[in-house]
């Protein structure tokens, strides 16, 4: 009788303790989908991500020949699309926004607008390929939640990946006194993206932090680029790989790395346009990052691209 008295007693102790623990569960929980569908802060809102949609309304609105060009800010800030229209005689989309979204959506979300005829440029930059920067970090929540409000173009593995973001992004939000904070967007990339989707720095900055390669090679960012080569083939476009323009400093501090992006790409079949070194930027053409340039570095990095593109375009007539 002791023990059967004991065991009604642990009984109604645990299912107690379940349903307090429900409870608060369930507190938390709707907590936390409360601060998620707070309006974004006007630090985050006035930033280069809410030219997602633009840039989306360009690549349904361009017409062909065509020549869409997915990447970082190395892309945004880093190439001249008139440049390559003039040249090229193709209508150039330029959707580079940020690093931070990560290949892996990158490619994906760009996946939705290709077409026949297109001709896609990939240019990652380095750490793309390296730990799990392809998978997106922080800016890619703040886009799945406050830009788009969707999440198709993330894997179901991807977004477990980015769970790990939720405190920080919803700590982000309850910084309420910058929903009323003005800020001075006069130097903001969402505003000075022009109609290519170009964004350029203005000014040299001196003693830029070195921003090296490091990490595990990430087969996954391979694997991504693979089965994305594999639709562009199927809807008849093209894919051409391309390297980054980046800061001298910073790529001698990682030839290893930048060597193996590059030869794991000859190795998997990707046709690519020119090669690192071709690309590696002198410090003085860097603007405020090591894979922004300025107008001149710009300018020269996009001439390097044009003969890359046309070279290889020849390649190909001559081989048909």
């Amino acid at each position: 009788m002791k023990n059967d008295s004991l065991f009604i007693s642990n009984s109604s102790f645990m299912k107690k303790l379940f349903f307090k623990l429900l409870f608060l569960f369930l507190i938390v929980l709707s907590t936390l989908i409360l601060i998620l569908v707070l309006p974004p802060v006007n630090s985050i809102k006035n930033t280069d991500i809410f030219a997602l949609p633009e840039k989306d309304k360009l690549l349904k609105s361009t017409m062909s020949p065509r020549i869409i060009i997915i990447g970082g800010s190395n892309t945004s800030c880093g190439l001249n699309s008139q440049m390559i229209k003039d040249s090229l005689k193709f209508n150039p989309i330029n959707t580079g926004i940020h690093a931070g979204i990560g290949l892996k959506f990158m490619l994906s979300h760009n996946l939705n607008f290709i077409r026949p005829n297109d001709i896609i440029i990939v240019c990652p930059e380095y750490q793309q390929f390296y730990n799990e920067s392809a998978d997106g970090d922080l800016i890619l929540v703040s886009i799945l939640v406050d830009v788009l409000k969707q999440t198709k173009d993330c894997k179901t593995d991807q977004l477990l990946k980015l769970l790990k973001y939720i405190p920080e992004y919803c700590a982000a939000k309850l910084q309420l006194w910058e929903y009323f904070e003005k800020k001075d967007t006069t130097d903001n990339y969402k505003r000075s993206f022009n109609q290519y989707g170009d964004a350029w720095p203005v000014s040299h900055q001196k003693n830029i932090p070195l921003y090296g390669v490091s990490g595990n090679f990430n087969l996954e960012a391979l694997q991504a680029l693979k089965s994305f080569n594999e639709t562009v083939l199927k809807r008849n476009a093209r894919l051409f790989i391309t390297f980054p323009g980046y800061q001298n400093t910073s790529y001698n501090s990682s030839i290893p790395q930048i060597k193996e992006v590059q030869q794991r790409l000859q190795k998997n079949g990707f046709i690519l346009l020119g090669t690192p070194e071709r690309y590696k930027m002198d410090d003085s053409l860097i603007s405020n990052t090591p894979y922004h340039l300025i107008k001149r570095g710009v300018d020269y990095r996009t001439s390097l691209l044009i003969e890359d593109l046309k070279k290889q375009l020849s390649l190909e007539k001559q081989i048909n």
